[in-house]
């Protein structure tokens, strides 16, 4: 057993005896271990990431120099190396892509922006070029996420924090307001569609609204634009994923805090009915790659760690010991 993995299942054994959480990942359920996926430099804070089709985890960043493009978008294929993939970016947060679609083969971003005058849903190329597809000057788009089931139209659906919306955007880059949530402090943070089919197949949306309970935490918008609250114990989220490939029980899972909980960045799997159990912690996003394992990191500056999290033991190891078993009665 290597030594990272050790760490990992050490962690889970202080936290499961009442140890405290410190910096760093940790897991709550004890069917579960993690080991670094890969560790680099990278300029700024990291925002999100995402798998692309070909394989390699994308990571967004920015530096907090307010007006100036220090946002960047840089790729991972793991051992410890990564590559900056996009610069000239303001404040890029989770991407999308969108291959196969009306949309044509490219990833789509938003990138907030620091001033009034900023703030786009960016275009990229699989080569890494970036164009606007629509600019919301002043609006702070902050999450994407894009409908693959068909009943929200196949289309690209965008949070934003400045004026608190969610929109349907359209091919053409045409936009419909779907959800104002009005003049509140705040910001959707992250947006997935249900693609497990336990959830009813809904969009659901990571918002934090201190001032407004009634709308912070975890929402859900059906095709009729109706908007309702989700797993309401969760008081803050700030990131979501759903798991399509069963080995974290095909679940919700969402970052964020829960109500009497005091600790914030808890992942928590939420069940169909809303009801949540502590699963991890960390303080940056998260989301489940190719082969069905969970991929987090830390949020750092200047430095960027990223995790692989699977079930003990993997379902390779199952598989090879269930061939090695059935090769042993063979030979009987």
């Amino acid at each position: 057993m290597s030594t990272r993995v050790k760490m990992g299942l050490l962690a889970v054994a202080a936290v499961m005896a009442g140890g405290p959480i410190a910096w760093g990942l940790t897991l709550f359920d004890p069917a579960y271990r993690f080991e670094s996926f890969s560790i680099y430099p990278a300029a700024g804070e990291s925002r999100a990431m995402m798998f692309g089709p070909d394989g390699a985890v994308y990571v967004s960043y920015y530096n907090a120099w307010v007006g100036k493009p220090e946002g960047s978008i840089y790729r991972t294929e793991g051992n410890n190396t990564a590559t900056l993939w996009v610069d000239g970016l303001y404040r890029p947060y989770n991407m999308v892509w969108t291959g196969g679609t009306a949309y044509g083969d490219y990833y789509y971003v938003p990138d907030a922006g620091t001033h009034s005058d900023h703030g786009d849903v960016m275009r990229i190329s699989p080569d890494g070029i970036p164009t606007s597809f629509v600019s919301i000057a002043g609006a702070h788009p902050k999450t994407l996420a894009l409908d693959e089931s068909g009943r929200f139209g196949n289309h690209l659906w965008l949070g934003t924090s400045a004026d608190s919306r969610i929109i349907e955007l359209f091919p053409d880059g045409s936009k419909r307001t779907v959800v104002d949530f009005g003049n509140v402090n705040g910001s959707p943070w992250d947006m997935a569609f249900d693609t497990t089919g336990r959830y009813g197949q809904d969009l659901y949306v990571a918002t934090t609204y201190t001032q407004n309970p009634e709308i912070s935490g975890v929402l859900r918008i059906d095709p009729d634009d109706n908007l309702t609250r989700f797993a309401e114990a969760i008081v803050e989220a700030y990131s979501l994923a759903f798991d399509e490939a069963g080995f974290f029980g095909n679940d919700l899972f969402v970052r964020g805090l829960a109500e009497g909980d005091g600790r914030a960045d808890v992942v928590y799997r939420v069940a169909p009915d809303g009801t949540i159990t502590p699963f991890a912690h960390f303080t940056g996003d998260f989301t489940f790659g190719p082969d069905g394992m969970m991929y987090a990191y830390e949020r750092e500056y200047g430095m960027s760690t990223l995790y692989r999290i699977t079930p003990i033991p993997e379902p390779a190891t199952v598989l090879l010991l269930g061939l090695g078993m059935v090769a042993l009665k063979r030979r009987r």
